[in-house]
């Protein structure tokens, strides 16, 4: 239970010894600096075909709070995220070009997330993540991704309604700003899918028709659509 970094040793040596404990809980981890890297030089990638992702993880938790999300529950109420000398280094000892970054919110601290992007320009990769919509106006941040070689980005809209967003506690969405956040990635050649959840109290049937026409008018290449559901422990199932 928890983070896997302070207990995955322990659990691993009473396994080979024949004691494991029925539970092995681990608290959260004050800072993710000094995490160790995995022993990419124990695998054979010719086992693995010619086309490789690897997956890294620069940051745990969100620093937004909407009310349907279990990110907190999991991954500890604070952002927390590794230093981008740390990070770069991974990247090289991973020997791979294609990379996903597998966290819920890639540009949670602006400055580090920028910093991270300045190191990944000399090591010539390409990326993929997940961000707040917020970030795809800020062309400072845009411009730096592209230079960095950013290939896609998944985004949680959740709603083209901005008395839902309100609802939802989905406060870095502007829904009268989603063209221009749309328009902001294409214009730089950057993939991108979307994000939405139906069924929230106050939504009648024309969200359907009316998320449609935003898709359509804006040549939206892939869109996921989920059910809201209130997972137990977040404010939405309180």
């Amino acid at each position: 239970i928890g983070e896997a970094e302070p207990i995955w040793g322990r659990m691993l040596a009473d396994a080979a010894a024949g004691r494991l404990d029925r539970i092995y809980r681990a608290a959260p981890l004050e800072t993710l600096a000094g995490l160790p890297f995995p022993r990419y030089d124990l695998l054979d990638m010719r086992r693995y075909g010619p086309f490789r992702t690897f997956t890294l993880q620069s940051s745990r938790g969100c620093p937004f709070q909407c009310d349907f999300c279990s990110e907190r529950l999991y991954l500890g109420g604070r952002y927390r995220w590794r230093p981008a000398a740390e990070m770069a280094e991974e990247i090289r000892r991973c020997g791979g070009r294609n990379l996903f970054f597998g966290e819920s919110n890639f540009g949670g601290n602006k400055p580090r997330a920028l910093e991270l992007m300045e190191a990944m320009i000399p090591l010539k990769v390409r990326w993929s993540t997940l961000w707040s919509s917020h970030l795809c106006l800020d062309a400072e941040f845009l411009d730096l991704a592209v230079r960095s070689g950013v290939l896609h980005v998944n985004i949680g809209i959740e709603s083209i309604d901005a008395t839902t967003l309100t609802a939802m506690r989905k406060t870095a969405n502007k829904a009268n700003r989603y063209d221009e956040m749309v328009a902001n990635l294409r214009r730089r050649g950057i993939s991108f899918s979307l994000n939405f959840i139906f069924g929230r109290d106050g939504e009648n049937p024309t969200v359907f028709d009316a998320t449609l026409e935003f898709l359509e008018r804006n040549k939206v290449p892939a869109a996921y659509f989920n059910i809201l559901t209130p997972t137990k422990g977040t404010a939405l199932y309180e």
